[in-house]
């Protein structure tokens, strides 16, 4: 921290702010709330610097945390990747025991999600992601329905527990209602929204781009 107001930095508490720079750097503690100090790995680095690195368990319950409690809803792909790529390795039921009922509810989820237990969840996870980070506004109707705006109405579809195409009713009830009573296909459910105009939902391209990568993908398994 010395260092750092050595360098122009201004504190902020724990964390520093260079001004001119636009530099934001935080600087945790070592060890975050009831986390195992086994779990945290030491590194030697080629000019013999010692790093703390926090473990991986620790990172995932505190990402959960942030989900959960302070509604940062963009943790979501960061809680699913952590657990995907580690999943081998991750000592689950020390996360379990270090989670109240609530947090440890969400990691079951995710950790389902990581191991492919439902695709069609799999699948509805991975576009709303997709949805987000691309900046595409949508909504969740009615439990599983992915609600996508449009200039005069609203679009909807869904990827779990199956595929299906919506079209909304600006009447009374305002509901959305399938377009069929049998399911879709993927490749059907690609064929009925490419038939909504650009003009219409400006983003429809790049959903129907994205869903042609999880059919071609399926097409591939």
């Amino acid at each position: 921290m010395s260092a750092l107001l050595d360098l122009g930095f201004k504190r902020l508490g724990k964390d520093s702010l260079h001004e001119e720079l636009k530099v934001y750097v935080e600087v945790p503690g070592s060890i975050l709330e009831d986390s195992d100090e086994k779990y945290i790995n030491q590194i030697i680095t080629d000019d013999q610097f010692r790093l703390n690195v926090i473990g991986i368990e620790d990172i995932i319950k505190d990402r959960i945390r942030a989900y959960l409690h302070f509604k940062e809803y963009n943790q979501r792909d960061w809680i699913y990747q952590l657990i995907k790529r580690h999943l081998k390795y991750l000592d689950i039921s020390y996360i379990e025991k270090t989670l109240d009922v609530e947090e440890k509810a969400i990691f079951t989820n995710f950790l389902d999600l990581a191991k492919e237990v439902n695709s069609a969840d799999d699948q509805h996870f991975k576009m709303t992601s997709f949805l987000e980070k691309n900046h595409i506004p949508y909504t969740i109707t009615e439990g599983s329905i992915i609600t996508i705006p449009a200039r005069e109405t609203y679009y909807g579809f869904t990827m779990t527990p199956y595929y299906m195409v919506y079209t909304y009713m600006d009447e009374e009830d305002k509901i959305f209602v399938p377009i069929r009573s049998k399911y879709l296909t993927l490749v059907e459910l690609i064929e009925q929204l490419e038939k909504i105009p650009y003009k219409e939902v400006k983003d429809i391209r790049k959903i129907i781009t994205y869903l042609h990568q999880i059919s071609h993908s399926q097409i591939k398994e």
